[in-house]
């Protein structure tokens, strides 16, 4: 569900109506306030633009080079840009916002050909207009923005008020699930700024296909609930509204491209009274998992990856507990670091030395050596399937633990 400005993107609406075009509405550094429908008549750029909620930086220094912001700082005049840039099919007719001398920012017409003198007339007038519309959403934007980040925290939570959080934000009181959208990478100040603006892009993607959805950035994490059908998937009603939850997901970070090295967790669809907080649980440490890199996808549904997030609460837990859960590999590792490796080739050839030796390209008879050698190091019975069960749980705990920062190794 889109945050409340329904007054800058109305007049968006009717903007588009008076000059018979896609519009955007953009503040001084070319970040999307509002757009009109019709957006996808346009082409690649503007679509770009919308589903970011700002213009791709080369689009913007292609502006640049044409002179076109400098044409809307100095004059209140409309300029026309030919569809000149890469991708683009479309040209744009574009004018200044200003209030009392301050730049506020421009309108954007996205058309094959210049306005017809009438259009252009309507597009002067609109700008004078857009001034006053422009004002009230940055006064308004802040408070409106913390009112439903808050309502969204609450239903996240999952205490006292999610009920009344839920049905403020027009989500009901049916099955729903989370989505929890990150970088894989820690975000820096810059990056939590870029996941600001792919969680409002989110916001805008599920709009079409989740209309009862609310998204926020919360604590770092770009979180989405959605109000889940209670039968099959409304766009495919062979699938499951799992299925179809993860399947928008995937459209969206294709969408977004892998430049902006985003990742989605997803949590189960709860079914109240269970409470929601579960699901975003679920998502949180479908998102760790993903983060992780022990799974290669952008997109990860809990239930694909519970083993894998219990591997991680494991490792968590012994270290936050003081303990080493990896003793006996330690042991061996003090030898050698191939002592390590001729264990794990073992194990992952369920014993079969041919096969063991050729992975770590090594003759037979040297791995039987080295095996011999493993045998004495370590405090267990290989030829006992539980004593190999836990080496093999203890070696992916040390991938687990030597690829965790120190700083978050007690979290």
């Amino acid at each position: 569900m889109r945050e409340p400005t329904d007054d800058l993107f109305s007049f968006a609406e009717a903007i588009g109506v008076l000059v018979d075009a896609p519009i955007t509405i953009e503040d001084s550094d070319s970040r999307v306030l509002a757009f009109s429908g019709r957006q996808d008549e346009t082409d690649q750029p503007r679509v770009a633009t919308v589903l970011n909620r700002q213009v791709p930086a080369r689009y913007r220094e292609r502006m640049e080079q044409l002179g076109v912001f400098e044409h809307l700082l100095r004059t209140d005049e409309p300029v026309w840009i030919p569809a000149e840039a890469p991708d683009m099919t479309l040209g744009r007719s574009a004018i200044a916002v200003r209030a009392g001398g301050e730049y506020l920012g421009s309108l954007w017409a996205a058309l094959a050909e210049p306005l017809s003198p009438k259009r252009e007339s309507a597009l002067r007038e609109s700008a004078k207009l857009a001034a006053h519309y422009m004002l009230r959403h940055r006064a308004d934007a802040d408070p409106q923005r913390r009112h439903h980040t808050n309502l969204v925290a609450a239903v996240l939570r999952g205490t006292d008020g999610a009920d009344y959080a839920m049905t403020r934000l027009g989500l009901g009181s049916g099955p729903a699930a989370v989505l929890a959208l990150g970088l894989r990478r820690p975000p820096s100040t810059k990056g939590d700024t870029d996941l600001g603006r792919l969680t409002d892009a989110l916001a805008i993607h599920l709009d079409a296909m989740y209309p009862r959805s609310a998204t926020a950035l919360v604590n770092g994490v770009g979180y989405a609930v959605l109000a889940a059908p209670s039968g099959p998937d409304p766009l495919d009603h062979n699938q499951s509204p799992a299925a179809g939850i993860l399947r928008v997901s995937v459209d969206f970070l294709d969408r977004i491209g892998p430049r902006a090295d985003a990742i989605i967790g997803i949590g189960r669809v709860i079914t109240p009274p269970a409470p929601i907080a579960r699901s975003r649980q679920d998502a949180e440490r479908a998102l760790e998992v993903l983060r992780s890199g022990r799974v290669p996808d952008r997109v990860a549904h809990f239930q694909d990856v519970y083993v894998d997030s219990l591997l991680i609460q494991l490792a968590g837990a012994a270290t936050a507990d003081g303990l080493d859960p990896l003793q006996a590999i330690r042991s061996v590792a003090e030898q050698g670091a191939y002592f390590v490796e001729t264990l794990e080739a073992w194990l992952d050839a369920f014993g079969d030395v041919p096969t063991a030796s050729a992975a770590l390209h090594v003759h037979p008879n040297t791995f039987r050596y080295r095996l011999r050698r493993v045998r004495q190091l370590v405090d267990a019975d290989l030829d006992d399937p539980e004593a190999r069960f836990r080496l093999m749980v203890q070696l992916r705990l040390s991938r687990i633990i030597d690829s965790t920062p120190p700083n978050h190794r007690s979290q």
